[in-house]
């Protein structure tokens, strides 16, 4: 039986027909402040609770000691006995994006340039050494961002091809607009195996709702209704919106 994955949310999980299934590419798209980044971590800490699977979080955008001081404010610092793994490019992020800019002799490269193949090698060299089984990469357009693409489209098409071929089940967060009907940049939507979307919705003047909404998951039967989105220090719930 193929394994899948849960997202660990009371209410929707159970609408999800098991749940993701093994080496899916899902896009977690968002506008600002819809807890993208907490919902992706509490997914993989709870998937790494089973005692089987492993689990990395790789952060390009907060540096580690920011990024675990606002999840031990919701409760969840836990590393789940090491089979859970926040990694830190931040620095890493800079300094490629300083030789992305102005190459210059890279040691990792002799021609001095910087480009997303020395990212798929960072990524090979923590899949040997800690054998993970999902991936966060928090987040794609700061991928983007570091290097510089002459086509961005076609590497970002080369980009998700590879990340198949690495054989995990990978998350990738990105960036929306409130009112735009693409869930990232440069219309890659029709690569990914899955799409989550998580906005921000007016109620009426005075109070907006997070919401979730699961908009594609390749393979899978599964509601596509927005369900409002709560997260309590239990975890996040997922609950039917009322007009």
């Amino acid at each position: 039986m193929e394994k899948t994955y849960k997202l660990n949310i009371n209410g929707l999980d159970d609408k999800m027909d098991g749940g993701i299934p093994d080496k899916h590419i899902v896009l977690l798209a968002g506008t600002p402040g819809t807890m993208k980044s907490t919902l992706a971590y509490r997914t993989l800490m709870a998937n790494a609770q089973d005692g089987e699977t492993k689990a990395l979080y790789l952060t390009l955008e907060q540096d580690r000691d920011n990024f675990m001081y606002h999840l031990t404010k919701l409760g969840m610092g836990d590393n789940v006995e090491g089979r859970l793994n926040l990694y830190d490019l931040t620095t890493t992020r800079e300094q490629w994006l300083k030789l992305s800019q102005d190459p210059g002799i890279h040691p990792e490269d002799p021609t001095g340039k910087v480009n997303m193949e020395t990212f798929k090698r960072q990524l090979e060299t923590l899949k040997n050494a800690m054998g993970f089984d999902l991936l966060v990469i928090d987040s794609l357009p700061v991928v983007e961002m570091m290097f510089k693409m002459d086509d961005p489209r076609d590497e970002l098409f080369h980009f998700f091809k590879w990340l198949k071929k690495l054989g995990v089940t990978t998350f990738l967060i990105t960036e929306m607009s409130q009112d735009s009907p693409k869930f990232s940049k440069h219309d890659i939507d029709f690569l990914a195996d899955g799409i989550i979307k998580l906005s921000m919705e007016q109620i009426n003047p005075t109070k907006s709702q997070r919401q979730i909404q699961i908009i594609k998951m390749r393979g899978v039967n599964h509601t596509t209704d927005p369900f409002e989105l709560r997260y309590t220090p239990d975890g996040f719930e997922a609950l039917k919106v009322i007009n």
